[in-house]
């Protein structure tokens, strides 16, 4: 004995207008929140170029030192003199874990600031050092 089924050829309608207003929220959402800018054009840095540079989140815990070519030192793009950036650094590595230290280093800076700088993290035990070029 066969039974008949009713067939609904209507289909089934989702309201499209409810997600799309969702997807626009959240659009909306991650531009006000995204950082866009460049910290070391803000400073007036001029990286040199890398060809071959890898493009890796940031660590929060990571110290960023940008040496201009005038020889002025930022610590998360703060001015410091070298007093205060010995004072940061010396902060830095009783953190636990060690922080890495990443230098933003302007093509015109003089070798003597970058070997003070490199120095001064290593006398105090943060030896994972990176330099950062321009994308």
């Amino acid at each position: 004995m066969q039974i008949a089924r009713e067939r609904d050829d209507e289909g089934v309608d989702i309201p499209l207008t409810p997600m799309i207003d969702c997807v626009f929220l959240l659009l909306i959402f991650f531009l006000v929140t995204a950082s866009l800018r460049a910290p070391h054009r803000e400073l007036g840095i001029d990286l040199p170029r890398a060809d071959y540079a890898a493009t890796a989140m940031a660590d929060p815990r990571e110290v960023v030192i940008a040496i201009t070519a005038t020889g002025q030192f930022y610590v998360d793009e703060l001015l410091v003199d070298q007093d205060e950036l010995k004072q940061r650094l010396l902060r830095a590595s009783r953190q636990q874990p060690v922080p890495k230290v990443r230098l933003d280093v302007d093509r015109r800076a003089d070798a003597e600031h970058i070997i003070q700088v490199v120095n001064t993290c290593q006398l105090y035990g943060l030896n994972q050092i990176a330099f950062r070029g321009a994308d």
